[in-house]
């Protein structure tokens, strides 16, 4: 069975409140496009960051050709938010807020 088909048959928010989600993606672009096209529109989540890297060789080459169809050169570490409903305010609002600064912050230095 497809891990679409898996994570599909099962209604995966119907028991969650609130919760934050990292998700890791490595190297499948069909699996990054699978996860924000599909699970996280299932899961009614919103955006809170994107940590990119790029995976290197010891020469300081990228592992795969930047351009690469098949395998990405990078890793991809996606944090998304679910509240209880979407007009909710308060402490979860301040975690989203301060994950989002620091995101800032790393990716500004």
């Amino acid at each position: 069975m497809h891990l679409s088909q898996t994570l599909m048959t099962h209604d995966l928010a119907s028991g969650i409140t609130a919760a934050l989600t990292g998700i890791w993606i490595t190297n499948e672009p069909r699996l990054y496009t699978f996860i924000f096209k599909c699970l996280f529109l299932q899961l009614g989540t919103e955006f809170v960051s994107q940590w990119d890297w790029v995976k290197i060789t010891s020469s300081r080459g990228p592992i795969f050709h930047v351009e690469s169809q098949a395998r990405w050169p990078q890793s991809v570490l996606v944090f998304r938010w679910r509240r209880k409903s979407m007009g909710e305010e308060g402490v979860h609002r301040i975690a989203v807020e301060k994950l989002r600064a620091e995101n800032a912050l790393l990716t500004a230095t």
